[in-house]
């Protein structure tokens, strides 16, 4: 194919195995959305993106009403008019019809599955929500290439908590998913869940659907050995996150999260480190990240809206590739220890 596609265009083969491996060799990507147009989905940089699952143009904007910096931002949204993947399940016996709220936006380069790499993006949530505990609820993940399971990262939104999560399953075996907790907000999204380890040793699975299951192969501390930082809350002002990732099937794995408010984080901003067997079910060479709104529809008291401003967003192999350095400022959105800080997120009980 590379002799093919050489002869025909006068490319040399160096540039064609760029094109036919489909990102395999990453560099860095960024995204402040500045240069966009304003408007729905055809404003995004189709160079860095692509809205596989933004159906229609009012679910996706490009504003200028709400930036983290620069411009412009990303918008994107459900309402009550959206369901998607409707399907029919039993539930306790009944047949129930099981629907997803999905306008997501993936990156058009994916980077090699394990290949070790860092990732920053900023992002504030806005809407009502519904109380209903551990309700599927993801605002960006990161996947390997043919995955039909649970991401390997996921940054969650349960019950109207912000916390980040990981896979440790069991790749030969379905009924064997391990999702171990890395770092949260503060907030209750699932009483009924562990979270940390208690004592030395393993992050416990916090949902599994093997009850003989227990703990996980990821060990999960704070930058000082201890428990994790406490997340920043999305619902209050703009959160700005950084990832180190790295998945692994044999535990060498490690995750290292970092976030701060109103603010680009910055290397003293770790929040967490998980390092194992960091793996989810799935076959193929390469992974990719999306962001967006991937939840559960609770149809038996209606759909909210809810929305998700997404910006500044940059990827590649090496730390200075994703932080910011920038003078110290104060945001607009700060708030002083005695003022109570608005939340754009309500949070209503079953049946209101």
């Amino acid at each position: 194919m590379v002799d093919q596609l050489s002869k025909r265009f006068g490319w040399t083969p160096i540039v064609i195995l760029l094109l036919v491996t489909n990102g395999a060799f990453a560099y860095a990507v960024e995204d402040d959305f500045g240069s966009s147009c304003l408007g729905g989905k055809e404003c995004l940089k189709r160079s860095v993106w692509i809205g596989r699952y933004v159906i229609e143009n009012d679910q996706l904007r490009i504003q200028d009403h709400s930036v983290f910096r620069g411009g412009a931002a990303a918008w994107i949204g459900v309402d009550e008019d959206f369901l998607h993947d409707c399907t029919v399940e039993d539930v306790d016996g009944v047949n129930r019809q099981v629907c997803l709220q999905k306008t997501e936006v993936r990156e058009r380069v994916w980077r090699r599955y394990a290949k070790p790499g860092w990732y920053g993006f900023s992002f504030r949530l806005e809407g009502q929500i519904r109380e209903r505990n551990s309700e599927r609820f993801i605002l960006a993940q990161w996947k390997r290439e043919k995955s039909d399971g649970s991401p390997f990262l996921a940054l969650r939104f349960d019950n109207g908590v912000f916390h980040i999560t990981l896979q440790d399953d069991d790749l030969k075996n379905e009924k064997d998913e391990c999702r171990v907790l890395l770092a949260k907000a503060p907030g209750n999204f699932d009483a009924k869940l562990k979270t940390f380890a208690t004592d030395e040793g393993n992050a416990p699975c916090m949902w599994t659907d093997d009850a003989g299951r227990m703990d996980s192969n990821v060990n999960v501390s704070g930058p000082n050995g201890g428990p994790p930082g406490l997340l920043p809350d999305p619902c209050v002002g703009w959160v700005d996150v950084v990832f180190f990732v790295k998945a692994s099937e044999t535990g060498k794995g490690e995750i290292r999260a970092y976030a701060a408010a109103n603010r680009f984080a910055s290397l003293s901003d770790l929040m967490a480190i998980a390092k194992g067997r960091i793996r989810a079910p799935g076959l193929g060479d390469l992974q990719y990240f999306k962001f967006g709104v991937y939840r559960d529809v609770i149809t038996d008291f209606g759909v909210l809206p809810f929305a998700m401003y997404f910006d500044e967003y940059r990827r590649g192999d090496e730390p200075g590739d994703v932080f910011v350095d920038e003078p110290p400022e104060v945001s607009s959105l700060e708030f002083s220890k005695t003022e109570i800080p608005t939340r754009e997120c309500s949070l209503r009980p079953i049946g209101s």
